[in-house]
Formats: structure tokens, C-alpha cells, sequence
């Protein structure tokens, strides 16, 4: 019973963030719209004015690391559609 509801509920957040990024790639650059949506998140976050840091989980060195690439990245120049997209989607 456990396995098959983890099954679901795998299935349901890949539903999810697969509709995330389906709906925010349009509004990204060409060269970012192949990275992991939690970067993507990241990046739209950091590059939001005002915000002077972000928290994210540190699970392992490798999520860290990716996490902090964007930091090569430039800011994003336009963060309000994104976040308009995002909430268009909510349920």
C-alpha cells in the first residue's frame, strides 16, 4: 500500500513540475530553459529585486553545487512574469 501510494504521489509531482515548466520556459532565455526547475527557481528568486539571499535544502554536495552555479548566471531582467505565470497555474 505504501509503495503504491509513493507511486501516486511521485506521479502527481511530476505532474506538477512538469506544468511549472511548461508554463515559465516561454518566459526564459534559450540558454536556461534545459536546467533543473529547482535552478530555474533558484535563479528567478535571486534575480528577484529586493531579495538579498535565498534558502534552499542542502541534501547533498551535488544539489549544492548545483544550486550555486546560478550564481555564474546573469540576473534574470524581467522576474514578475514568471511569477505571474506561476500563479496563474496554482491550484
Amino acid at each position: 500500500l505504501l509503495k503504491e501510494i509513493r507511486r501516486e504521489a511521485t506521479l502527481k509531482s511530476r505532474e506538477k513540475t512538469d506544468a511549472i515548466a511548461a508554463t515559465i520556459n516561454p518566459l526564459l532565455p534559450e540558454a536556461r530553459r534545459q536546467a533543473s526547475l529547482s535552478r530555474k527557481a533558484v535563479w528567478v528568486l535571486a534575480s528577484t529585486p529586493g531579495v538579498t539571499s535565498v534558502l534552499n535544502g542542502m541534501r547533498t554536495p551535488a544539489y549544492v553545487a548545483e544550486s550555486l552555479g546560478i550564481l555564474r548566471w546573469p540576473l534574470l531582467a524581467q522576474v514578475r512574469p514568471v511569477y505571474e505565470a506561476v500563479d496563474s497555474i496554482r491550484e
